[in-house]
């Protein structure tokens, strides 16, 4: 922390392996929220993925997923989210030998991980949205929507273009020449 406080930067290459490197991350971004500094939260977060991303078949992933999902740090869901989205990447590899063991091993002992992971991959990598079609103005509920796809309200069963004009998400109708 010292050396970021002086060079907005820090090494993350200890003299061990990548797994090492992904909890020393894991580290520094929870010194970060305790001492309520978001520019090296960010870095760490950065550095995290990049590390994570390279060392999802080492212990120290297996290890950080407990570290993270242990931690009661506000700020905790960005590496979750990251941890998340690298373990439905590499779902298979890592239920299978050698990661097997060591995974199965933490989604037992860290149930919250286990029901996470199992609600991203349920709801296909995304989470669902509430939206409001601009032609009935009802709301409803769908996964996320994409750019540059189609979709039907299921009140009004109009089909929409995805849109983003506000805050709220909102569909509006596609122009007749491009149906």
């Amino acid at each position: 922390m010292i050396s970021y406080l002086y060079t907005t930067e820090y090494a993350d290459e200890p003299q061990g392996a990548t797994s090492e490197a992904v909890i020393f991350n894991v580290d520094m971004h929870t010194i970060a929220d305790k001492y309520n500094i978001h520019q090296l939260g960010e870095l760490a977060a950065a550095k995290f993925k990049v590390r994570a991303t390279a060392g999802w078949s080492t212990p120290g992933f297996a290890s950080a997923i407990q570290q993270v999902y242990g931690l009661n740090v506000k700020d905790d869901l960005r590496l979750r989210k990251i941890i998340l989205e690298i373990a439905v990447e590499h779902s298979e590899a890592l239920c299978t030998p050698p990661c097997g063991a060591a995974f199965v091993n933490i989604m037992e002992t860290v149930p919250r991980f286990a029901a996470e992971l199992f609600k991203r991959c349920a709801l296909g990598f995304t989470d669902e949205r509430r939206y409001t079609c601009v032609r009935c103005v009802k709301s409803f509920t769908m996964k996320k929507a994409v750019a540059h796809m189609q979709y039907g309200c299921p009140n009004c069963v109009h089909q929409f273009h995805w849109d983003t004009r506000d805050s709220a998400l909102r569909f509006r109708e596609r122009p007749v020449s491009e149906r």
